[in-house]
């Protein structure tokens, strides 16, 4: 399970509110969760913003943590 649907999850935050708040679909949420996809830098503060907007307290770090980036560049 990725670090992104751990934090949402414990802070009892759905996909749907995440989505809602950021203006997104939910399948990106989805996406991002799953690896699928990466968001940009500035998709990804307003993520963490997002989250801990809505009761989370993460930081960029936790969410995206860099060995995630380094062995999705390696694969």
């Amino acid at each position: 399970m990725s670090a992104l649907k751990n934090i949402r999850t414990a802070a009892r935050i759905t996909q749907q509110q995440l989505a809602a708040r950021l203006g997104i679909t939910q399948a990106a949420i989805g996406h991002y969760e799953k690896g699928r996809r990466q968001p940009k830098l500035t998709e990804a503060r307003r993520l963490v913003a997002a989250l801990n907007e809505l009761g989370a307290a993460c930081t960029l770090e936790e969410v995206f943590p860099p060995e995630a980036e380094e062995d999705a560049q390696a694969a």
